[in-house]
């Protein structure tokens, strides 16, 4: 048998609209064979609600707060956070061993940024051994480690970038002759890139991977 049809209508009559929810399914929130089917993934969210909120919360990055006192591959005495991005954070922190400040950048622990911070440090070891006249201005890494799942680069500490000093300046811009300094040990590392036994297109040239010495 057919269900009668309500009646058809050009407006938004509220008599009509009730009349349709009439013949509109039955919901059925309880139904156990509803949860194991169609609601699977809530009622799997719903069995370990702690479990989701907490994989939501976290995400992979080092955490740390001022102050607090952390020694990462028992040399390197982290002092405060100076970076950060999509990729993790960047902490400055003093060589035990020599003295220096160097630059840490840890990578959040997740697969697929670890291995793209390894991708990054064959790269940087590469282009290392290409510059033998340590000309490029390309920045140094200084050596790599794991800590607790999280791939960790150790960069030498450089000034600020230029992002930073046109922030300083309230975005006026530099004088001629700096920019021109600028721009012409830019070329410098364009140029090496562009070498035929380098062969590296960087994809990411701004301001804020721009580093003073």
């Amino acid at each position: 048998a057919y269900l009668p049809l309500p009646p058809t209508t050009t407006r938004a009559d509220p008599i009509v609209m009730r009349n349709i929810t009439e013949y509109a399914a039955p919901a059925w929130p309880q139904n156990p064979v509803r949860k194991l089917s169609i609601n699977l993934i809530g009622t799997y969210t719903k069995i370990n609600k702690g479990y989701y909120e907490a994989k939501k919360q976290w995400t992979g990055n080092f955490t740390w707060s001022d102050g607090q006192e952390l020694v990462l591959n028992r040399r390197y005495d982290l002092k405060k956070q100076i970076g950060h991005g999509a990729f993790g954070v960047v902490m400055h922190a003093i060589d035990l061993q020599t003295g220096e400040s160097v630059a840490i950048k840890i990578i959040k622990a997740r697969n697929a940024y670890t291995a793209q911070a390894q991708r990054e440090i064959r790269l940087l070891q590469s282009l290392r051994s290409l510059d033998t006249e340590n000309t490029s201005n390309v920045v140094e890494l200084r050596g790599t480690f794991m800590y607790h799942q999280h791939q960790c680069l150790v960069f030498e500490m450089l000034s600020a970038n230029l992002y930073t000093l046109l922030e300083r300046v309230d975005f006026h811009g530099f004088s001629l002759p700096l920019v021109r300094k600028f721009a012409s040990q830019l070329f410098v590392s364009l140029q090496f890139l562009a070498r035929p036994d380098v062969r590296v297109i960087h994809t990411d040239i701004k301001p804020e991977n721009i580093c003073i010495r």
